[in-house]
């Protein structure tokens, strides 16, 4: 009963306070947590229903949203089918993952086998690192050419004080010439 007591949170204590033995507690906290409750199986399928990933948000953190209502639906003996995971899935990311709903779609209806949640999961996973890697070699063509302006400026600031300094040392020449005459 000391275990028991020790494991669950501090307001949960007073509903096992007045049980005779473990058992007794145990089967208190069942009832109360435990089993297939239809008020929580609503709350979590709207949960499911209502999520959506925001553009800017990370892939893996919303997977992650997404995996943890499934465990808990699996906890509650409730079995969310898979293609409804599925297109759960996909309808919950932002219009900037359109091309890769499309593709995958027309792929899908091409293929006759169902695609299953973690097989979606990896491809989500690629779609982002792929993503990352585009960014990556954007970011470094932006800073290429950053570098290749700025040494044009560099360039062109050293010709015209070159050319600048060869019309000051002409102009010094003119002068000592007709001084000269």
């Amino acid at each position: 009963m000391a275990v028991i007591a020790l494991t669950i949170k501090r307001t949960i204590t007073p509903h096992i306070r007045s049980c005779i033995n473990s058992e007794d507690a145990w089967n208190t906290l069942q009832a109360m947590f435990g089993g297939r409750n239809a008020t929580r199986i609503e709350f979590l399928k709207k949960q499911l229903d209502k999520i959506q990933m925001d553009e800017g948000d990370d892939i893996v953190e919303h997977l992650t949203k997404i995996r943890d209502l499934k465990e808990q639906f699996i906890s509650i003996d409730e079995v969310i089918p898979e293609k409804d995971l599925v297109s759960k899935t996909l309808n919950s990311l932002p219009p900037s993952y359109l091309t890769f709903q499309t593709s995958l779609t027309l792929s899908l209806r091409a293929n006759p086998k169902p695609l299953h949640f973690e097989e979606l999961v990896a491809l989500l996973l690629q779609e982002d690192q792929s993503r990352k890697n585009k960014s990556l070699q954007v970011d470094g063509m932006d800073h290429a050419l950053v570098v290749h302006n700025k040494n044009k400026g560099k360039e062109s600031a050293h010709h015209s004080t070159s050319s600048a300094g060869q019309s000051s040392e002409k102009s010094k020449g003119d002068s000592d010439k007709s001084k000269k005459k």
